[in-house]
């Protein structure tokens, strides 16, 4: 761990980071409150504590999830939740219509191929399915004022740690390998023949989490996160 990266894990600007992103969890679950979701598959699970909440919010009978990470894959198993270790870019080993609800909350950026990963959402989601992703937003406001002021945006990684902008030295872990607009997340879901259903901004960069939610309802292509609903055409 970088000496860098250990003052930005103490410092306030994490923590509002922390709470945005909580608050897109937030926002994630509203969108699926009242839809009942029979198998239920959680793309890049992590730990599973996200995943449940979801599971548990649409009374879902069969919970998966897909993880890279073997740790947290075998945190997540420990929860019950069926996992399969596996990079989510790859074809996935579920048959087709299988899931009544698919979710993949910051992954989509992680994964090399995004067209296979969407197109496999697309197969293995039901008619009557729904599936959320959730991603960076590459234009959000704050990012346009990084790269107006000549900075490498945050959500954009070149490097295993922040190069260009003033978290200079922070760790990036599990690097971004793409960056989304709403508008090219809208079109990448179109092209694999989902049907968007509607979308969503959270979080507002330099703002207090108090004002955020605010700008991000009022903005929500300047938000921090773009989380899209998609369903089958």
């Amino acid at each position: 761990m970088t000496v860098e990266h250990d003052k930005f894990v103490k410092s306030s600007l994490h923590k509002l980071m922390l709470e945005e992103h909580k608050a897109n969890q937030g926002k994630i679950i509203k969108l699926i409150e009242g839809f009942k979701a029979d198998k239920y598959l959680d793309i890049g699970c992590g730990e599973g504590e996200f995943t449940l909440q979801c599971a548990n919010t649409t009374s879902a009978k069969y919970t998966y999830g897909i993880e890279i990470d073997k740790h947290y894959a075998s945190i997540a198993k420990s929860k019950g939740i069926q996992v399969t270790i596996a990079d989510a870019g790859q074809l996935f080993e579920y048959p087709d219509s299988f899931f009544d609800l698919v979710t993949a909350n910051q992954v989509l950026e992680h994964v090399v191929n995004t067209d296979i990963m969407i197109s496999e959402c697309y197969r293995v989601l039901s008619s009557q399915g729904i599936l959320l992703i959730s991603v960076p937003n590459l234009c959000s406001f704050f990012q346009r004022i990084m790269v107006l002021s000549g900075n490498q945006p945050t959500t954009l990684h070149v490097s295993e740690i922040q190069v260009g902008n003033f978290l200079r030295g922070v760790e990036t872990g599990l690097a971004h390998l793409h960056a989304f607009s709403v508008g090219a997340t809208i079109d990448l879901l179109k092209y694999h023949k989902f049907k968007i259903d509607g979308h969503l901004g959270s979080g507002f960069y330099p703002l207090p989490s108090q004002l955020s939610g605010f700008a991000a309802r009022m903005f929500p292509n300047l938000a921090v996160y773009t989380t899209i609903k998609a369903s089958k055409i």
